[in-house]
Formats: structure tokens, sequence, C-alpha cells
């Protein structure tokens, strides 16, 4: 019965996990922006099986609520200063948040982390290259390039948050 309650199997132990899974969701976020906020509702997943070593790729598009979008509407300066800082990934460099639209300096990043992303209308590009959007990303290289890479973009006017992880 206790394997059941932590996988969530026996009826009602949502009740007790979705309280602890939310307040880690707005900690991580807070890490990641410097503000405290749900994802809000999942419109997109993609995500590969992992290998024993955790190599694979994932990619969720989260529809933000309106406080959360008016918020990135004008961020405070610390937002491109200081994040994303988060904890799990201090071997990791980063780039914090800039503006779109996207640097083509940075493309080898982007390529690295792109999906073609069915069933939507859009594409990652069309999200870099709108004004008035975010995207930072975090990354680590091996020997042979690029590695690994958290690559998050923000969409205050769509109201749009993708997260991307995509490990080699």
């Amino acid at each position: 019965m206790i394997p059941c309650f932590f996988w969530k199997l026996l009826p009602g132990s949502d009740f007790f996990w979705q309280p602890i899974e939310n307040a880690q969701e707005k900690n991580y976020n807070l890490e990641l922006t410097g503000f405290e906020y749900n994802d809000g509702d999942l419109i997109y997943e993609y995500e590969t099986e992992r290998a024993f070593n955790g190599d694979g790729y994932s990619i969720w598009i989260y529809k933000i609520d309106e406080k959360t979008a008016e918020y990135f509407k004008n961020p405070n300066e610390e937002f491109f200063t200081k994040y994303p800082k988060t904890d799990f990934r201090n071997d990791w460099e980063s780039e914090f948040w800039k503006r779109t639209p996207f640097d083509q300096k940075e493309q080898k990043f982007l390529d690295f982390a792109h999906s073609t992303l069915d069933e939507l209308d859009f594409e990652l590009e069309d999200l870099l290259n709108e004004n008035g959007n975010y995207y930072a990303y975090e990354y680590y290289m091996h020997s042979f390039g690029i590695g690994n890479i958290d690559f998050y973009i923000i969409c205050p006017n769509r109201k749009l948050i993708v997260k991307i992880n995509s490990n080699t």
C-alpha cells in the first residue's frame, strides 16, 4: 500500500502530493525567473524515452495566467542580470534572460534545443523573432561541443512559457 501512495496509485494520494508539487514548481520558477508562479495548463508536451544516463529530449509548453503574463510584460531588472540560477545546474553555464528577437550568434544553442512543434500553429523561431518575448538557457559543454541544454522562452502576449531539456 505504501508504494501505491508514493506512486499516486492509491485513490486520494493526489490530495497529499499536489500541494507539494505546486510548491516545488513555484520554487523552480522563482529560481528560473525571480518571480514565483505556477506553470499553468500544459498545452503541448513531447518527451523521448530517457537513456540510463538521462540522455533524451523533452519540451513542455504551458499557458500562464494573466497575473504572470502581466509581470513578464515588464519584469524587474534582476530578471536580466541574475536569472536563471537553478541550483541543480551549478556546473552549467547560464545565459540570462534576453529580449527577442533572437541573437543569431546563439544559433548553435537553439539548434541543439530545437524541435518541430507538431499540432501547433507556430514554431520556436516564431516565438524568438516576435517582439516582447524573452529567452534564456543553461548549457553544459562536452569536449565535442554542447552536450546538455535547458532552453526557455517566455511569451507574455501569447501567455506562454516554453521549457526544453536536451541531453546527449
